[in-house]
């Protein structure tokens, strides 16, 4: 390795779920920073070690980090911020989870490793809600033992509930984000007596439900804030079941900071955003001074790298990328010259055969296409141009990437949602059709197949508005509302309020 540069790695297991600037407790990130020596930084290869949790709060018992109570701590005593909003927020103890299960998040055995490993996939297995991510169990990756182990737990120690189905439309019923008992629901295995979650009635302590104080209830960061914590008489799973992002994220800034590792900064700003299933990743904006605006070519190398994989030690990363255009009935592209005459041109095969609509036809006469959706029909055919039709594959791999599109063009943008969902149509009518009725727009099967939220949220900030607002207030927001193309059914929204 060249003197000139030094890499350091950290790997960390995080958290997600609380103020700390994380929101899916059941999943595992990987945070890995290499740090690059310079002639414009000065960075060891020491490792960062953030010690332990040596800070207890005095009120809430609340077990911190150093750089975490620096911050929060109220002068004069030992409150702090953190964990309890300065004695703002007072919230129930969560039950004490069970022995033997508390040892799965605590050991260091194989069977606990493993179960740390998969949790989110064993937590799926549990869940009252879906998860829309469509992941697949992998048998190899599961316990039996395990299984049965949180099966018993579970059935032992949860109180139990009445579950009340909704047969009236026969569809699948969102539970509100916002409901107490979604957080159970949707992570059994971080709640598994089924205590409360977040809702927007919770009271800050000592205030009364009378009150006007415009600060008086809990917000969901105070509650997470308080949920996340490991205290000197309790065992948080929460917390436990993965670690440490916001911390590992501030010393990388600080870094970035003052230790100049790209240069001298003036400003940054970041933003922490979730993907579909619920990982944690930070976009970082550097505002660098101007002696550092146009680094040369031999700066940026050893700080950025791009390799080819390598095609026998990685053959999963070297599958082909086949493009899906798709279009609304009637509308595929049609290319053609300026001399070509228009009705040579609409007699050609082509136009009444395009790839998309092959699609359907390959459905309507084999049983293989008919178990797969648009994007997954590459996996196991193949476009034959010649012939413009598709092909049952015999060898190769490959995957099926569908055009992205705007959700400002309609009926396409609720198409492609649907191409990612459905399989196995024959027609245009057959994806607009859900359970034996065929709706009027993809928008409304979308709907109906629960793949857009059911507007509640409009309807009630809209209802909550008319309490102090003019008419033509109201008008205004609902046109905003409009222009953004947040609501599912506006239809709907305009007529519930």
């Amino acid at each position: 390795m060249d003197q000139s540069t030094n890499v350091a790695r950290q790997t960390e297991n995080v958290n997600s779920f609380n103020s700390r600037g994380i929101q899916n407790a059941t999943l595992q990130y990987s945070l890995s920073f290499t740090y690059v020596r310079t002639p414009l930084s000065n960075i060891t290869n020491e490792y960062l070690d953030h010690g332990d949790q040596n800070v207890v709060c005095q009120t809430c018992h609340a077990m911190l980090w150093t750089n975490e109570s620096i911050r929060g701590k109220d002068k004069g005593n030992m409150d702090y911020s953190l964990c309890y909003g300065y004695g703002k927020v007072q919230l129930p103890d969560l039950k004490k989870a069970p022995p033997s299960y508390e040892r799965m998040f605590r050991a260091t055995d194989s069977n606990s490793k493993h179960f740390m490993k998969n949790i989110r996939r064993y937590n799926s297995m549990f869940s009252f809600n879906v998860d829309e991510c469509g992941e697949k169990d992998q048998s190899t990756s599961i316990d039996t033992a395990i299984i049965e182990n949180i099966k018993v737990m579970l059935d032992s120690n949860i109180v139990l509930r009445d579950i009340v189905v909704q047969t009236k439309t026969g569809f699948l019923q969102r539970i509100n984000k916002l409901h107490h008992s979604y957080l159970p629901l949707q992570y059994p295995l971080l709640f598994p007596y089924g205590d409360d979650g977040y809702s927007v009635d919770i009271l800050h302590k000592g205030v009364s439900s009378m009150t006007n104080n415009k600060r008086a209830k809990c917000t969901m960061r105070e509650l997470f804030a308080f949920r996340i914590q490991d205290r000197d008489h309790s065992f948080s799973l929460i917390l436990n079941s993965k670690r440490l992002f916001k911390i590992k994220l501030g010393a990388f800034i600080k870094d970035l900071r003052e230790n100049h590792i790209f240069g001298k900064v003036q400003a940054y700003v970041y933003t922490i955003e979730f993907q579909k299933r619920g990982l944690p990743h930070c976009h970082i904006c550097l505002f660098m001074h101007s002696d550092y605006k146009l680094p040369t070519v031999e700066f940026m190398d050893p700080i950025i790298s791009v390799e080819i994989p390598d095609k026998i030690e990685d053959p999963e990363l070297y599958p082909s990328v086949v493009r899906l255009p798709f279009h609304l009935p009637n509308q595929q592209q049609i290319v053609y010259g300026e001399d070509d005459d228009i009705d040579d041109v609409l007699d050609k095969p082509f136009v009444a055969a395009s790839k998309f609509t092959s699609w359907m036809e390959c459905n309507a006469i084999n049983s293989k296409a008919r178990e797969l959706t648009c994007v997954e029909l590459p996996t196991k055919f193949v476009w034959k141009l010649n012939g413009r039709f598709w092909k049952r594959k015999k060898i190769g791999k490959a995957i099926g990437r569908i055009h992205s599109i705007s959700p400002d063009f309609g009926e396409a943008y609720f198409l492609r949602i649907l191409l990612n969902k459905v399989k196995g149509p024959t027609s245009f009518d057959e994806i607009r059709t859900v359970n034996g009725e065929t709706y009027s727009s993809f928008r409304y099967v979308c709907y109906a197949l629960g793949l857009l939220d059911n507007d509640k949220e409009y309807i009630d900030a809209i209802k909550e508005a008319s309490h102090f607002g003019s008419g033509f207030y109201l008008r205004l927001l609902f046109a905003t509302l409009l222009i953004c193309n947040s609501m599912s059914k506006p239809e709907a929204v305009w007529e519930n309020t």
